[in-house]
């Protein structure tokens, strides 16, 4: 599994996950076995131009087609930047392109490779796009998640005069500490007895007094990406301590998306130790 999260403010976005990818494995023996592993060096955020502010931040399937999502996100990025001979229309227009658009291109490329629905099992993926479009003064966050393993058209999750934060993945940390309640509160209310028609008002108004409040709109981007390193590292070492493996873990990968100064990487794993590769010391793909 994972942790992506995405924190929106008027100056920026900032979009933070965790490294671990989760692989299961059937092994043919004397008995058919079943096993996990966990790597912790998943690559789940791409900037998605070089040369504008637009990201992308992916969580659940980690594989499609013998590729990583990353590789295919890098796909994506061949052609906006008009570098795919075989897809040129694809190539965004600094001076016309919107949000809207790219996540709408990205719906189409990833709906023409995932893998047919298995019967039982429900395909859990999910992408985020965000950024700004290109006569934008602020950010936006568009989401699309399989359901029923259909993935669904673009959503817009916060919009250009919203502030807050969203994140996906396994959410029970996230959503004990800023909401002020566990994903298991509605089952809770039901076991209690509570009439099913009255749960989900009674959960908003337990939320309303049970969260922690946050500034958003006006913190600096350097407060939000503090705040997102907080609250991704919080849940590696929460659900370090639960039953099961340790499915959220690894370095912590941290871009900020904000008008001016484009998509930068401010925390990053690399494959490859820098002093080798000098050149990618001043590349976007720091």
């Amino acid at each position: 599994m994972t942790i992506a999260l995405a924190i929106k403010v008027n100056d920026g976005l900032v979009l933070t996950a965790d490294s671990a990818t989760t692989l299961s494995f059937k092994v043919e023996g004397q008995d058919m076995l079943h096993t996990t592993n966990v790597f912790n060096n998943g690559e789940k955020i791409t900037n998605l131009h070089r040369s504008l502010p637009i990201g992308l931040m992916t969580w659940g399937l980690a594989f499609i087609k013998g590729h990583s999502i990353n590789w295919h996100a890098k796909e994506l990025r061949l052609r906006f930047e008009g570098k795919d001979p075989f897809f040129l229309e694809w190539q965004l227009d600094k001076f016309t392109y919107q949000m809207s658009d790219v996540a709408n291109k990205v719906h189409e490329y990833f709906m023409s490779i995932l893998p047919a629905p298995v019967p039982e099992e429900p395909l859990i993926f999910g992408l985020l796009v965000g950024g700004y479009s290109a006569d934008a003064g602020e950010p936006e966050v568009l989401t699309l998640q399989c359901i029923n393993s259909v993935l669904s058209q673009p959503v817009l999750s916060i919009g250009k005069t919203q502030s807050g934060s969203i994140w996906f993945g396994q959410p029970e940390a996230l959503t004990r500490l800023v909401r002020g309640v566990s994903m298991n509160m509605l089952v809770a209310l039901a076991n209690l007895g509570v009439d099913a028609s009255l749960i989900p008002r009674y959960l908003e108004e337990i939320m309303a007094q049970t969260n922690t409040p946050m500034i958003w709109d006006d913190m600096s981007i350097q407060d939000v990406i503090d705040l997102a390193h907080f609250l991704v590292d919080t849940t590696i070492k929460y659900t370090r301590f639960i039953p099961g493996p340790n499915t959220v873990g690894g370095p912590i990968d941290v871009a900020a998306i904000t008008k001016h100064e484009g998509f930068k990487w401010v925390e990053r794993k690399h494959f490859y130790p820098l002093e080798l590769n000098p050149e990618g010391a001043h590349s976007h793909e720091r």
